[in-house]
């Protein structure tokens, strides 16, 4: 009966900590942006062009625009909430990198270290073995400057709270 109720605690810990990881609400961010954005599109109408042939939606109307409104403001909510918990987790020392803390020539540290190649809006490009890839920000465990003595070697990394 105590061990049982053990496991449940350990349980429980481990998957608020996996919740509060600072790269799963990055995600998690991400994700209620794009919601976000799609609803918004909905509520007020939108039009795109494709193969020359242009398809126009018109704003959602009556009671569909209400639950669109509802929506949009319980995404706002949430959004507000993550944002806070991610500021909090980078208060406690957590680094989140962006475009103004890489530069082309970096190495950036993911899985493995890899060499950037360009640096772009919400993510590098880097080069991995003889392909390219692309690393979103968020994912990026570790940083080095281009011509540190210490990239010629290895590169420091954060810990994943998944491997503990």
């Amino acid at each position: 009966m105590v061990r049982d109720a053990q496991r449940r605690a350990d349980n429980l810990t481990g998957a608020t900590e996996a919740r509060n990881n600072p790269r799963n609400v990055a995600r998690r961010i991400e994700d209620l942006e794009k919601s976000h954005r799609a609803t918004a599109r909905q509520l007020n109408g939108y039009s795109f062009t494709r193969y020359g042939y242009t398809e126009t939606h018109e704003p959602a109307t009556g009671d569909r625009a209400e639950r669109l409104r509802i929506e949009l403001a319980d995404l706002d909510q949430q959004l507000t909430h993550w944002r806070k918990v991610l500021a909090d987790l980078t208060t406690d020392g957590t680094k989140m990198y962006g475009p103004d803390d890489i530069s082309v020539g970096d190495f950036v540290y993911r899985s493995s270290r890899m060499r950037v190649l360009r640096v772009n809006k919400k993510s590098v490009t880097v080069e991995y073995g003889p392909l390219t890839s692309t690393v979103k920000y968020h994912d990026i465990r570790a940083h080095r400057r281009a011509g540190d003595a210490e990239n010629e070697a290895t590169i420091e990394t954060r810990p994943d709270p998944k491997d503990t």
